[in-house]
């Protein structure tokens, strides 16, 4: 499915989607990507990403999960650059995980199962090239959150009982207003 913002039909849902982005300060991705708004969701301290063409952006809220911010822009299949890689969703309860295929095993080993490929990005990497960002993975427990390096809040995170756990994967930047 995609979400076609000119279509007549779409027009309150695009200006409400716009209207949340402006909102958030966030612009287009960087110039000459077909890269889309990845909403992070959240349900107490668990986070679900989903992709704002995604069929599940609108029912999240009937599922008791609220809409927090904008986390990145990454990729459908169909628009998703040579060099993108799946990145997968695994579950353990109500609990999610994401990563690369190269990630899988430390998944199952923590009890979570596959749920689907939730969106493509970028390989993991230390040390992104400046059109890139890396999107981090921080714990607590079995819980995770994900954030680009220039999320203002990353340093509260070990003052509020989060540890930086790896690199999940690499991003477009967005140019923020």
């Amino acid at each position: 499915d995609t979400y076609d913002f000119g279509d007549a039909k779409n027009e309150l849902g695009s200006d409400l989607v716009r209207s949340v982005l402006e909102g958030c300060g966030i612009q287009s991705p960087t110039a000459g990507t077909d890269a889309e708004p990845l909403a992070l969701f959240r349900k107490g301290e668990m986070t679900y990403l989903v992709l704002l063409s995604d069929a599940r952006f609108p029912q999240m809220p009937g599922w008791g999960w609220s809409f927090e911010r904008i986390a990145c822009y990454c990729w459908r299949e169909e628009t998703a650059p040579a060099d993108a890689v799946p990145v997968n969703c695994w579950r353990k309860g109500e609990a999610a995980l994401y990563g690369t295929g190269s990630y899988e095993s430390a998944a199952l080993a923590c009890g979570f199962a596959f749920e689907s490929v939730a969106f493509y990005a970028l390989p993991p990497s230390a040390s992104p090239p400046r059109e890139l960002s890396a999107v981090h993975e921080w714990r607590k427990e079995e819980m995770t959150y994900y954030s680009r390096d220039d999320w203002e809040s990353n340093g509260s995170f070990p003052s509020w009982g989060w540890t930086h756990h790896r690199v999940a994967f690499c991003a477009p930047l967005a140019q923020l207003s």
